[in-house]
């Protein structure tokens, strides 16, 4: 079994990105990889929608 990928990490999300994309490979994976895939492109998602709206406050506010 491999292990889990670090959630952030651009690789998990490419993969996850890459499943979500591809119906029939998602439909072979387990109900839990579907899951995380989900979690994981939603994560990186609501990371770069923060980063955007809170990019005009001064660094460290």
């Amino acid at each position: 079994m491999q292990a889990l990928p670090l959630l952030n990490c651009p690789r998990a999300v490419h993969a996850a990105r890459a499943l979500i994309a591809d119906p029939e490979r998602a439909a072979q994976q387990p109900l839990y990889v579907r899951t995380m895939a989900w979690q994981i492109a939603r994560d990186r998602a609501c990371r770069d929608h923060v980063r955007y709206h809170l990019s005009h406050l001064p660094e460290g506010a």
